[in-house]
């Protein structure tokens, strides 16, 4: 029985651009399905609950510390730290990694006392790991992600037709999900996670959908095409109960519907 995971990764943006994405990679390398700031709007106070809503679902949560300290939420704290304080009262297992020597660093002064405030923080509650680039940073997320994953397993997601073959009062709440046809592959999971994310009437085109998720536009273009022709929907993969949708076109861009469920 093939059992995929979703792990929520959580870090500042501008400064770890390149770090994030070599993360995803790692995930998606270990056939594991990534979350992140990569699926929402603009950080604000009203993504917060979708935030939330994605956390709660998420297996493990991977913490990526470097020189800056964020967005702020509100006056006291950044969304980041948001984020991890929430996951850590729903209990997720947290895998933090601190940079040793960020190239990219606070020159605001409350931002930087916040910062170290923050890192002194996970040092107390976690034992971390430190990275220098984001080359180090990849092996790191693929070696510790196998490793708390065989350390202290999560319920997972799992397909509806394997689903049977489980005995549900051994290993508690299943999340299930289907494809009515072939596997998905990992390009799939991605673009499909990503629009069902999208809030109700939302539009995006094909290259903005290919930047979030790091591939070529011309793949993000023919997996929208595939949607819209077979009006794929998301109710046929209940990839850990996020929001059912439709693709509508509409000329350049496309609509996010979830009116319909």
């Amino acid at each position: 029985m093939e059992k995929r995971y979703q792990i929520f990764i959580s870090s500042t943006y501008l400064d770890l651009k390149e770090e994030r994405q070599e993360v995803i990679r790692a995930v998606l390398e270990l056939n594991h399905m990534p979350g992140g700031m990569e699926l929402f709007p603009a950080s604000d106070v009203k993504t917060w609950k979708l935030i939330t809503d994605v956390i709660d679902i998420t297996d493990y949560y991977v913490l990526i510390i470097g020189g800056c300290y964020g967005s702020w939420y509100d006056d006291k704290t950044s969304f980041t730290e948001k984020e991890y304080d929430y996951a850590v009262s729903k209990e997720i297992p947290i895998i933090p990694f601190l940079n040793s020597d960020p190239v990219k660093t606070e020159d605001d002064v409350p931002k930087k006392e916040k910062l170290e405030a923050f890192r002194k923080k996970i040092r107390g509650a976690h034992t971390p790991q430190y990275w220098k680039t984001h080359h180090d940073l990849k092996s790191l997320v693929l070696r510790s992600v196998n490793s708390i994953i065989q350390e202290n397993p999560r319920p997972g997601w799992i397909r509806a037709n394997e689903s049977s073959q489980v005995d549900r009062g051994e290993i508690g709440p299943i999340k299930v999900s289907e494809k009515l046809e072939e596997d998905l592959s990992d390009e799939e999971v991605a673009i499909l996670t990503t629009l069902s994310l999208l809030g109700n009437d939302a539009e995006i085109e094909a290259d903005e959908l290919a930047t979030r998720i790091d591939v070529n536009e011309v793949r993000a273009q023919y997996y929208i095409d595939l949607l819209v022709e077979k009006q794929y929907i998301h109710a046929q993969y209940y990839m850990g109960g996020l929001p059912s949708y439709r693709l509508i076109h509409k000329g350049r861009k496309y609509l996010v519907d979830h009116s319909f469920v």
